[in-house]
């Protein structure tokens, strides 16, 4: 499970930084917000990767969690001096992958708890 996670987080920022030097033309700050997504998704990979831990886990669904807002915001009422019409082919791969990681956290974290009870 904690492969797959890594797997969607390294998917997320591959698009992100995909999508960058595009943004930056476009809208200068919403080009740095894709840098910082995707460099961040990478750092919660490789330390999800590293050390399965529940703060690892957390950064990796914080990230998810802004993205996905940020991405609902943007074709909806509109970031700052930015929206977006649709939903483009990457767009869409962003959501579904994102939507998966904070699936895939929410379960892993029942998942200890449900361990730490029958310990207890």
């Amino acid at each position: 499970m904690r492969a797959f996670a890594v797997a969607l987080l390294v998917v997320t920022a591959a698009a992100h930084l995909y999508l960058a030097p595009e943004h930056l033309q476009e809208m200068p700050y919403i080009g740095v917000l894709f840098i910082l997504g995707g460099v961040g998704s990478l750092t919660a990979a490789g330390w999800l990767l590293l050390r399965d831990t529940p703060l690892a886990w957390a950064a990796g669904g914080a990230l998810c969690a802004g993205m996905l807002l940020a991405l609902i915001l943007s074709r909806t009422t509109g970031l700052p001096d930015f929206k977006e019409e649709g939903l483009e082919p990457l767009a869409i791969v962003c959501l579904v992958v994102e939507t998966l990681f904070l699936a895939v956290w929410i379960y892993a974290r029942q998942r200890v708890s449900g361990r730490r009870l029958q310990v207890s």
